[in-house]
């Protein structure tokens, strides 16, 4: 995966996440808040990658939607669009 290729949201598979660049910021929500994802980390060096994986699954996000970040900043970004609606419901824009 190229860097042009982030910022995307993508089913978080084995696969898929083994194939991520090192040092991108991955974040699952898992239906919670946006501003209080399941997992937000950054990507580890492959070497690290079984153990991170683990993380992953502990946290059952594994099969999830994950979004994928150039960096914590980017996803920092995105967040401050985020707002409740009276009726409680969460919307970006």
């Amino acid at each position: 995966m190229t860097i042009e290729a982030l910022n995307v949201t993508a089913k978080l598979t084995k696969a898929f996440y083994m194939g991520l660049p090192d040092a991108v910021f991955l974040v699952c929500s898992a239906g919670m808040s946006p501003l209080e994802p399941s997992f937000a980390e950054y990507v580890v060096p492959t070497a690290q990658r079984v153990e991170q994986w683990k993380r992953i699954k502990d946290a059952r996000v594994d099969q999830l939607q994950c979004d994928v970040y150039q960096n914590k900043d980017a996803f920092d970004d995105f967040l401050k669009g985020w707002r409740r609606r009276p009726d409680g419901a969460w919307v970006h824009g």
